[in-house]
């Protein structure tokens, strides 16, 4: 665009400022540390040519950024004009949807052209990308169905060679080819061991799950409590619905933990959740909370149960195995919400907080706190299916 304006330097030299430091103090002397801008020569040929636009990526000579970046450019040139002549779309070009889709308005648009079965709307865990989904189409496949057909060592040979612009290509290929033979057979987590799984059953056993707001502020402390000598289940649940500084991030963590360690003080329990997230955030907190935290930290460290180690070490998911894939998969709970996810329920409790309607910041409230309920409601269903599992 300089260029064309006008207003190119002579030389074609180009600066990135990233988030790297470099420490200039000499040898010796008290570390001086300043930020760091890569300079790069445009004119050099240093980038790869798109993959599209070459038989076998990795056999190609490099470009020059300028080069490459002229020809991206040409080739949306090229599409626009092609459009505005009235050519139909599917001659120009087929879309592709990958993560770069969401919340873009046109998404809908691109998805009406591809059938419902096309790789890139079924295949959303560990997706192949745009370079690989193009070469499996020129090679005739384009749905689930057609990739769980193949003859998966033929198809590798060719597939490597169009896709050598990134390592771990073959690893890539039979994981989606083992999720279109999953989809295809209607399997969304598959057993991948035999026998019983190693799983004890305590007499209080609790299932915990914590949320956090975008400022990272742990704002909620859930907990289900499955009391089986009593003969007893609740839900207990710890929040403040309020911009939270550390202090009193801290103080709802003390009136989480100390009611936690009152419930299971003298008792045969365990606490349950689903990947590291809770014992990463406890161990965050800890150090600020005296005493109550060491005991804390050392409780969890006997005590808690990630059950996500144990479905990685013998399940594969065909759509991954987040908690929510795989409770909805395996024992049919569902969420009360209709979109239920972590980065929905930031927005949740920012309306919670700060939308101006009451109403709407008391509807706001009731969905992060049902959500957070079946958060730990399905970690309690999980571990009874697993338990079920001979």
């Amino acid at each position: 665009m300089l260029q064309a304006c006008g207003y190119a330097a002579p030389l074609p030299w180009a600066g990135l400022i990233g988030v790297d430091r470099l420490n200039t103090a000499p040898s010796g002397r008290r570390a001086k540390v300043e930020p760091v801008i890569a300079w790069l020569d445009l004119d050099q040929p240093r980038v790869p040519p798109n993959p599209r636009t070459v038989p076998v990526p990795a056999e190609a000579a490099p470009i020059s950024a300028l080069a490459r970046y002229d020809a991206e450019h040409r080739y949306r040139v090229d599409i626009a004009r092609a459009a505005r002549a009235g050519i139909p779309p599917q001659t120009l070009i087929t879309p592709v949807i990958s993560a770069e889709c969401r919340g873009c308005v046109w998404q809908q648009h691109c998805q009406a052209q591809l059938d419902p079965d096309d790789l890139s709307l079924r295949i959303t865990k560990a997706p192949l990308d745009v370079h690989e989904l193009r070469a499996l189409r020129e090679f005739g496949i384009t749905t689930v169905a057609q990739l769980a057909a193949s003859d998966l060592p033929s198809l590798t040979e060719r597939f490597l060679r169009r896709t050598s612009h990134r390592d771990g290509g073959e690893v890539r290929l039979q994981r989606a080819h083992h999720r279109a033979r999953l989809l295809s057979a209607g399997i969304e987590v598959e057993r991948q061991t035999t026998g019983p799984l190693h799983l004890p059953q305590h007499d209080l056993e609790v299932d915990i799950d914590i949320e956090t707001s975008a400022s990272d502020r742990l704002y909620l402390w859930g907990f289900r409590v499955h009391d089986r000598t009593r003969g007893e289940s609740f839900t207990r649940q710890f929040g403040a619905f309020t911009d939270l500084d550390a202090a009193g991030e801290a103080a709802l963590a003390v009136e989480a933990l100390r009611w936690l360690r009152g419930l299971v003080d003298g008792r045969d329990a365990a606490a349950y959740h689903y990947s590291d997230y809770e014992t990463i955030r406890l161990a965050r907190l800890a150090p600020k909370l005296g005493e109550l935290g060491t005991w804390a930290t050392t409780w969890a460290s006997a005590h808690f149960v990630d059950l996500f180690p144990m479905m990685r070490a013998h399940f594969f998911g065909a759509n991954g195995l987040g908690l929510k894939a795989v409770v909805t998969a395996v024992t049919g709970f569902a969420w009360r919400d209709e979109d239920p996810g972590g980065l929905n329920s930031l927005s949740w409790f920012a309306e919670a907080v700060g939308d101006p309607d009451p109403e709407a910041r008391a509807r706001a409230r009731v969905r992060v706190l049902e959500y957070n309920e079946d958060d730990v409601l399905a970690t309690w269903h999980l571990r009874r299916w697993l338990r079920s599992l001979t």
